[in-house]
């Protein structure tokens, strides 16, 4: 009877504890981008606060910080009743203790306690669950820290018996001491000593709950002596057997891989659970410089935009587990080292100098297997100004923060974003949502360079209609302001500011692996072959720091994109777990959203193919993303460019209102392999109303190529006819649309002569001047200048495209 009792508490207990576990995860996430929050704006408030806005942010701060404690104790609590032995690994006690230690004897100098510590110099390895030894050594340490006064006494003792197989620690302080009646409550959940509450030491009631339970999963031993007034003694002994040290060579194994990864943010975690996929019993380990683990950068712009409202799902899996060190050591076995540096690689000794950027202890981390993700950085040159407050860059967590504090002040204010690239004109809609004034400043000719001209000039005349302020070559010469920016000095104006966005591009960050020895390429970024191993047959290098072959001009390219970083840790994954994955290489496929307008691009574009050596041929087909009469039609507008020579596609551009990533990645899986404008126009696309014309755009603007090559028709691109009209040259713009139309606007200069009453008309086609024929999408231009030809007028061209590809002003 007693039995089942005790069996029914139990499971009434891990009932309990699951539930709490379910109900700390769903809470981590909002709690973290509070304290997230309330950290940045207390570090980057430009405004002075009273006395009492400064205690109210800090008192919710230091609540909130309570909060994400006691949750991760909860967690931990929660993770360790599934802990079996099945979940040991070899822990090297060695480095363990001294990490944990490298915390606690900074603490002590500034406590002014007195620390012994009385550790062997040598320690073996043994099998243990890695993050229970944590919370036995460090709660006993943290506990004795925090209820020891000022200049009182801790003292550590550590030691192992290989005799036995046994490890014994002892943690004894001289501070308050636990009540008689209460010690033997002390492991209980949630409770802490009556002496505790009084002085309101922060607390969760669940360290020596979790010091149990670890003691526990190691089937050990745990006392404690304690007195008030005399304070606490807790020993701790743990039968833990030894694990073959990394260099030894076991006869029945072969000793297990070490795989260091430097970077956690993309290729990175990527690399790392590959390889841990692929090889269960490696010793892997992610050195991170940033607080935060493999979060989506990209998704920056929509959490400051509030399309994304916690700051926490940019940080955590599609069922909503936050990736945090702990989850990587939890559900990957795979160590994570955040807020940690590596500041040099030792190639011939094969092992990595790290150094902690909290307490500035400098350790070494040996590797068989050396992963380079080190990612990129903003290129922009300071400029005198650039040290004022309100100056951000869009490439970390705290960034977005920091721009989300100041928008939430509420009052309209001037943004001035320098550079029209893909995180600047994404940016752009992001603050102009959330009320801001804005103005992008582009030192080039146009905005999104990877475009060509007039397609970049639709964009920005979108972004214009949307009430963002776009300003092309004109670069930015100072920031003027007293502590913080007031306004941003260009080479014709100046222009206000509140705040500046710097989106100028990023470089790779190469200087690590520069000084290592390691080859980089003709792009500056680090060079790596189709297996993205570096010149060093043990390094190899995936993402941001990395470049990439361009498999249209068969060159190298630098193109830092979140996509290629992911599919780059895979194959890395792979190939350091003794795989021989490789990777071809990129078709530079984009794709942003800029209000309402979405924007892609595969391949070469015009200039960049003629860049390249090409000879192009081109087409601009704008049509329905769907058929016309079917609900929620919208109009996009494709530009492809084609090797003349051999009619193999080089490059697509589509934008537009309407749908627009199918078309870019149907283009991009024919130029992966090198097809052809033919191949293009015979694919068997699918057709329904709801999804597409009969005849899907890309497929048109292929037959409009075909007609090209076939010489049935001459054209002039939006661009072009642009230049003549400018040099002054003898051109008869003739408008085949309806009056009605006509009047809704035209290219300055032009003559309406609808196409119905063309024929009709043909002696007011007289002169020596070239006709340009004008219509809505280019269509009706292309009949008409077969009519006119076989009329004998031969001086025709059509205007590619249409007024729909037409960018520039019109009467």
């Amino acid at each position: 009877m007693d039995k089942d009792f005790d069996n029914k508490s139990e499971d009434l207990r891990r009932g309990r504890m699951e539930y709490l576990k379910l109900a700390a995860h769903q809470l981590k996430s909002p709690l973290f981008t509070i304290q997230t929050s309330l950290r940045t704006i207390l570090d980057g408030f430009t405004e002075p606060l009273t006395s009492a806005q400064q205690k109210i942010l800090e008192g919710v701060e230091h609540k909130t910080r309570e909060s994400i404690r006691l949750l991760e104790d909860i967690l931990h609590l929660a993770r360790m009743e599934r802990v079996t032995p099945a979940d040991f690994r070899p822990v090297d006690l060695a480095a363990l203790t001294e990490e944990i230690l490298a915390h606690f004897e900074e603490e002590s100098r500034n406590k002014k306690l007195l620390f012994e510590v009385h550790v062997p110099q040598k320690l073996p390895r043994v099998s243990a669950y890695e993050a229970g030894l944590r919370q036995i050594v460090g709660n006993l340490l943290d506990n004795a820290f925090k209820y020891t006064p000022r200049q009182g006494k801790v003292e550590f003792y550590l030691s192992y018996d290989p005799s036995r197989s046994l490890l014994r620690g002892r943690v004894a302080d001289n501070g308050m001491g636990i009540p008689e009646k209460e010690r033997e409550k002390i492991f209980e959940e949630f409770y802490r000593a009556s002496n505790v509450g009084r002085l309101r030491l922060p607390g969760t009631g669940l360290g020596m709950s979790i010091i149990s339970r670890a003691v526990r999963v190691h089937q050990g031993k745990l006392s404690l002596k304690s007195g008030p007034g005399e304070g606490t003694r807790v020993d701790f002994e743990l039968p833990l057997r030894p694990a073959p040290r990394a260099d030894e060579k076991k006869e029945e194994e072969e000793p297990s891989l070490r795989i260091v990864v430097i970077g956690g943010v993309a290729a990175g975690p990527k690399a790392a659970a590959k390889a841990r996929r692929m090889d269960h019993q490696a010793s892997i380990t992610i050195v991170e410089r940033g607080e935060f683990l493999s979060y989506s950068g990209c998704g920056l712009p929509y959490y400051i935009s509030g399309k994304v409202r916690d700051q926490g799902s940019l940080m955590t899996t599609v069922v909503g587990v936050y990736r945090d060190p702990e989850y990587f050591q939890r559900i990957k076995n795979i160590r994570v080292l955040n807020k940690t540096e590596a500041v040099a690689i030792d190639r011939p000794a094969r092992k990595i100098k790290a150094r902690d950027l909290s307490t500035g202890r400098e350790f070494e981390i040996p590797y068989d297997k050396l992963v380079v993700t080190t990612g990129a950085s903003s290129r922009f040159s300071s400029l005198p100004g650039w040290e004022l407050q309100n100056i951000f860059t869009l490439h970390r967590i705290r960034d977005a923060e920091g721009l989300r504090a100041i928008l939430q002040r509420g009052t309209s204010q001037e943004a001035v974003i320098i550079g029209g690239g893909l995180i600047g004109t994404e940016t752009a809609e992001a603050l102009a949502e959330r009320g801001a004034r804005v103005t992008v400043v582009e030192a080039l000719d146009q905005i999104l360079p990877m475009l060509d001209r007039e397609i970049a000039g639709l964009v920005e005349r979108h972004m214009e209609v949307k009430g963002v302020r776009v300003l092309t070559g004109e670069p930015v010469l100072s920031f003027l302001g007293e502590g913080k920016v007031k306004a941003v000095k260009t080479f014709r104006r100046e222009l206000p500011a509140d705040f500046v966005l710097i989106a100028t591009g990023v470089k790779p960050n190469v200087e690590l692996a520069r000084r290592a020895g390691l080859e980089l390429g003709p792009t500056g970024a680090i060079k790596v072959n189709r297996y993205l191993r570096t010149s060093d047959p043990d390094i190899y290098a995936g993402g941001d720091c990395v470049e990439n072959l361009d498999l249209v001009t068969g060159q190298p390219v630098y193109m830092p994109l979140g996509s290629t970083a992911n599919k780059h840790g895979r194959v890395i994954g792979i190939n350091v777990a003794g795989g021989k994955e490789t990777f071809p290489g990129i078709t530079t496929t984009t794709i942003l959203k800029v209000f309402d307008y979405n924007v892609s691009k595969v391949g070469l574009c015009e200039k960049e193919a003629a860049a390249a050596g090409f000879r192009t041929v081109t087409s601009i087909c704008p049509s329905p993303d769907r058929e016309h009469f079917y609900p929620g039609s919208r109009m996009i507008l494709t530009k492809l460019v084609a090797d003349a020579a051999t009619g193999r596609v080089l490059g697509v551009q589509v934008v537009g209102t309407g749908e627009v990533s199918k078309r870019v990645d149907v283009a991009a899986a024919l130029i992966f392999k090198r097809g052809t404008v033919e191949d293009l126009s015979k694919l068997d696309l699918a057709y329904a109303p709801p999804y597409s014309e009969a005849i899907d755009c890309l497929i048109q603007a292929a037959n409009i190529i075909k007609n090209k090559l076939s010489g049935c028709y001459r054209w002039i691109s939006p661009l072009e006819l642009k230049a003549r009209l400018a040099s002054g040259a003898k051109i008869s713009l003739v408008d085949l649309r309806t009056p009605a139309e006509y009047e809704g606007g035209s290219i300055p200069g032009s003559r309406l002569i609808p196409l119905g009453s063309l024929s009709g008309r043909l002696d007011e086609l007289g002169g020596e001047e070239e006709i340009v024929l004008i219509c809505g999408t280019g269509i009706q231009s292309y009949e008409a200048a077969l009519l006119l030809q076989d009329y004998g007028v031969s001086r025709v061209r059509a205007l590619d495209g249409g007024l729909a590809a037409w960018p520039f002003e019109r009467r």
